[in-house]
């Protein structure tokens, strides 16, 4: 009996550590190289050993014949949350990509510790602030109470993940588009200006260097454009953040 309960109490905890292992895996902040693997293992199983006590019995085994199907379902069930605040963070990165290739700064590529690939250094920027914002509102501590949830709505077992769910995601996914041209429509408008008024000025006097003109006035009005979009930016971060949450809770089932 008591290698039975044994038994029943690693394959709970198992099923746990796959979901959250898999969330850790595509949540920002924490599945970029920046941070070691052995670092998002730690903090794996130390929300797996916190939430444990309160997760309800497995729907099935995982060492039974379906346990590989089980074990599957459980990490794209994790990955699938974090996926969701993925979106919100590359829609940030997108918006500063936009406003840096407007203010011609599109060149400025460093290597993101974050993704892990090369970016515009303002995207990164933008990032970073992204990030801080996340954490200043406990996004993290709302995000992990939600996966917590998730395991008293969708239990491990099979057919927690129906189309109806990931059709929740997809549709979440067009925020990607929508957040980056809300967050970087004004700098690239009003760097448009400038250039009508460049390309104006250029027909009247001909003579006149562009190219020694245009791009310091151009990254002049980007630079002050980005430092009205940061408080912007600080504006929308919430609402967008309550939103994203609101899809995860849809994705879970707590709400319709």
């Amino acid at each position: 009996m008591d290698e039975r309960l044994l038994m029943q109490t690693l394959e709970q905890a198992g099923g746990v550590f796959l979901r959250v292992g898999g969330f850790f895996m595509a949540m920002p902040l924490f599945s970029g190289p920046a941070v070691p693997v052995r670092v998002r293992l730690m903090l794996a199983l130390a929300v797996t050993w916190m939430i444990l006590p309160v997760v309800p019995p497995a729907g099935m085994a995982l060492l039974g014949p379906e346990g590989v199907l089980v074990a599957i379902e459980q990490i794209l069930l994790g990955v699938a949350m974090g996926m969701v605040l993925q979106v919100l963070f590359q829609a940030v990165l997108m918006a500063g990509q936009t406003i840096a290739t407007a203010m011609g700064l599109g060149f400025a590529v460093t290597v993101d510790p974050v993704n892990g690939v090369s970016e515009v250094v303002l995207g990164q920027y933008f990032q970073l602030v992204a990030s801080l914002l996340f954490l200043a509102l406990d996004g993290h501590l709302a995000v992990i109470g939600l996966v917590a949830e998730s395991f008293r709505l969708l239990p491990v077992g099979l057919g927690n993940l129906p189309p109806d769910r990931l059709e929740t995601l997809l549709r979440w996914s067009a925020h990607l588009f929508s957040g980056a041209i809300q967050l970087a429509l004004p700098a690239p408008a009003a760097l448009m200006m400038v250039n009508l008024i460049l390309g104006v000025t250029t027909r009247a006097a001909p003579a006149l260097n562009l190219f020694a003109v245009g791009f310091p006035v151009s990254l002049s009005v980007g630079l002050l454009a980005v430092m009205w979009t940061l408080p912007v930016m600080a504006r929308l971060f919430e609402p967008w953040l309550e939103a994203a949450l609101m899809t995860l809770r849809r994705l879970i089932g707590l709400e319709g």
